[in-house]
């Protein structure tokens, strides 16, 4: 699964729709960087019909936004061009990633929400297919580097059982959440941490298939990965 924007089928004619990321708390300093990345698949209709994705963040609900990356037609495209619906092979696709603590952060210390908008503009073309997104807090290296605390999933798809790993997170108790693509919370447990690196295990047998946002939620942590569900 990943997503798409549909230009092959749908002719917006030049207007714009997106596909917003939920609200992200974030604290920088002169010392972090935010990291985000994508991969993405593109094929051109063909000479006059191209379409443009463009990445954009809010750090005011949505009320504005600031421009991060654009790109359109050849500089997109992945692949050549294609007058059939465009499916993208494994080796048609190309990674993306870029620091964007810039657009938030001005020389004193940034703390609030930021959301992270995927724009289509279509005219007409073909589809743009976007996946594996991911925002990353990079700590800054010194004498003392900081290290990271770490989640990871597998098998990711999971079908019955999906085991998480914690690396490096402080003992306590938290909660681990999953949430579907409309925003519900259709899996919640407490677990009491007692190690720093730990492993747990989530019954995902009766969920229906997709995509869905894992989440250890601690007292002053949250630590998100996506996950399938076969």
């Amino acid at each position: 699964y990943s997503m798409y924007f549909d230009n092959y089928w749908n002719d917006v004619q030049g207007n714009r729709d997106e596909v917003w990321t939920g609200k992200r708390n974030y604290l920088l300093t002169a010392d972090s960087n935010i990291k985000l990345s994508f991969d993405v698949a593109y094929a051109e209709y063909g000479f006059p019909y191209s379409d443009t994705l463009a990445v954009l963040i809010s750090a005011d609900c949505g009320a504005s936004w600031t421009e991060m990356y654009v790109k359109g037609g050849d500089e997109l495209a992945t692949a050549p061009d294609n007058g059939n619906p465009f499916v993208p092979s494994s080796s048609e696709w190309r990674h993306e990633e870029f620091l964007i603590d810039e657009y938030l952060y001005d020389g004193e210390i940034f703390e609030g929400e930021m959301i992270i908008a995927f724009q289509n503009r279509g005219r007409w073309g073909n589809i743009i297919y976007v996946d594996n997104i991911n925002i990353e807090l990079l700590a800054g290296v010194d004498e003392n580097p900081v290290i990271t605390s770490e989640i990871s999933t597998y098998p990711n798809p999971a079908e019955n059982q999906l085991n998480i790993a914690l690396a490096h997170v402080q003992p306590g108790m938290y909660t681990i959440e999953l949430i579907n693509a409309l925003g519900q919370v259709v899996e919640s447990s407490a677990i009491n941490h007692q190690s720093e690196d730990s492993r747990y295990i989530i019954d995902v047998s009766t969920l229906s298939s997709g995509m869905y946002e894992l989440r250890v939620i601690g007292e002053d942590i949250q630590l998100v990965r996506s996950v399938i569900k076969k």
